[in-house]
């Protein structure tokens, strides 16, 4: 075998691992039916359009636009952002890196903690992930706050998500499961159809859209 062979071989093999990658992170969010839906987000987004800025959502609107974004754009599970530490966070012009403590998913069996980055969306200020990061941060986390990590009590964060009515509270990924689902419910779905997860749908409107397999992959993990 060429040299030349052996590298198409191995670019092969490597296509087709991470193409497996993907559809197995679609197939472990997919929710549980045989309907096939396509998926119209138009409802949320005149939902979140509606809002002039953040300012004029509530604690709980702005919460839940936040999660869902979160799912929607970093393809973050809610136990990750359950996870985002903000002693850990970069804020500079354009983006926001974020850092996940010890996520859910594990490399060789050893839970690696993650940086996402958020890109600012400049065109459309009111679907702005990094515009609702800043402004969540200043309107609900802005205690500093040091709580035990959920499945090791002796790591210390201090977390983005808050309690509504208590900033100093943490939640778990139960409650922010039931804030982006409280975004996805306002699309029309077929009787007994249960709702996407975030995730999942962020990540299958992505490839509709044209974005390659392996970019959505790269961000996905």
């Amino acid at each position: 075998m060429t040299r030349s062979e052996a590298e198409l071989r191995k670019q092969s093999r490597y296509n087709y691992v991470q193409e497996n990658k993907f559809f197995k992170i679609l197939r472990a969010n997919e929710p549980d039916t045989s309907t096939e839906v396509d998926l119209d987000l138009s409802p949320i987004i005149t939902y979140l359009r509606s809002f002039t800025n953040n300012e004029d959502m509530s604690a709980e609107e702005l919460t839940q636009r936040l999660c869902w974004l979160l799912g929607m754009r970093a393809f973050l599970r809610p136990s990750d952002t359950e996870r985002v530490d903000l002693n850990k966070r970069c804020v500079e012009e354009g983006f926001i890196s974020h850092h996940v403590v010890r996520p859910k998913e594990t490399s060789s069996g050893i839970h690696k903690s993650k940086s996402v980055i958020l890109r600012a969306h400049f065109l459309d200020r009111q679907l702005c992930p990094v515009q609702t990061f800043k402004d969540y941060v200043r309107r609900l986390a802005y205690t500093k706050a040091s709580f035990p990590h959920p499945t090791m009590s002796s790591l210390r964060y201090n977390p983005l998500i808050r309690h509504i009515k208590s900033p100093k509270v943490k939640v778990s990924s139960q409650r922010i499961s039931k804030h982006i689902a409280a975004i996805m419910s306002r699309v029309d779905f077929p009787p007994d159809y249960r709702l996407p997860k975030a995730r999942a749908a962020g990540s299958t409107h992505t490839a509709k859209n044209g974005v390659s397999v392996y970019d959505i992959v790269a961000q996905g993990n």
